[in-house]
């Protein structure tokens, strides 16, 4: 069964130990420990910040025209969607660039 949980991961990250059935900074998983927490962490809260921004800018604009919470509701959908495209920005088209880029470069051979 698969656990939904993050907080192995997490714990194994500050601790660097095996915690449960995540194991993490071992040589069988490259690329793990806390510089991926760390990138995960920032994503998120790249997100929080862009829905809070744009929550606030849609605050103050219901001030100035008396219309609330109509800026406010759309300061919030538009920093989600730009916060979220953000993160999949990152995390899915640079990485799939990157895969591409190191499939051409396997396949061009070693430098001669």
């Amino acid at each position: 069964m698969r656990i939904f949980s993050q907080a192995g991961i997490v714990a194994a990250a500050v601790t660097g130990r095996r915690v449960g059935a995540v194991a993490l900074n071992d040589e069988d998983h490259p690329g793990s420990g806390l510089k991926d927490v760390g990138r995960f962490g920032g994503h998120g809260l790249t997100l929080g910040v862009a829905i809070a921004l744009f929550a606030w800018i849609g605050s103050m604009l219901d001030k100035r025209f008396h219309t609330e919470p109509l800026f406010v509701l759309l300061g919030t959908f538009t920093g989600f969607g730009a916060g979220f495209y953000s993160m999949y920005r990152h995390l899915v088209l640079d990485r799939s660039d990157e895969l591409r880029s190191d499939k051409k470069r396997d396949e061009d051979g070693p430098p001669a």
